[in-house]
């Protein structure tokens, strides 16, 4: 749902294939865990939008936040026309997301249980801890970190994580 190849993810179309999509898999795959991975483009009455129709499924969460498709912001070259872009240029965009889907959860559905997978520019230990200690986060997703610093991160985060988990707020 946050493919930078599919154009405006979150036109009223898709935002009804999106419950079309839920209802589906709610049916055929009533077992397994559905998270909704959501784009940093994504703005705040999308957040709203996202949850009002989450909420009517079998979802346990969101994933915040896959790759943009803005150019020329946060080093992202204007001449890359198709596709995606992420690591450290999606970072603070995925944490305004992360934050606005905290206050949606708190705010209307607390009663829901939703869980948070952060993502999106994680690139050391202090940004994996920053997200990772957000309310409602459950989990953190490294790609770009993982591949540029190599195996040795996770091992660094979690000692970070272990030493006093909420102390970076």
């Amino acid at each position: 749902w946050s493919c930078p190849n599919t154009g405006h993810a979150y036109a009223d179309d898709n935002l009804k294939q999106l419950d079309k999509l839920l209802s589906r898999t709610d049916y055929e795959h009533p077992k397994k865990r559905k998270f909704i991975k959501v784009s940093p483009d994504l703005l705040q009455e999308g957040v709203k939008q996202i949850t009002a129709i989450a909420s009517g499924h079998d979802v346990q969460g969101f994933t915040t936040c896959n790759s943009t498709t803005q150019r020329g912001i946060n080093g992202i070259p204007i001449e890359q026309k198709v596709g995606g872009a992420s690591g450290e240029a999606v970072y603070d965009a995925s944490v305004n997301v992360q934050e606005w889907f905290i206050e949606e959860i708190h705010r209307k559905c607390k009663d829901r249980q939703w869980q948070l997978n952060a993502c999106g520019g994680i690139r050391n230990k202090l940004t994996a801890k920053y997200r990772a200690t957000k309310p409602y986060t459950t989990q953190i997703q490294l790609y770009t970190g993982l591949v540029l610093q190599g195996p040795g991160l996770i091992k660094k985060i979690r000692q970070c994580l272990a030493e006093n988990p909420h102390e970076i707020h």
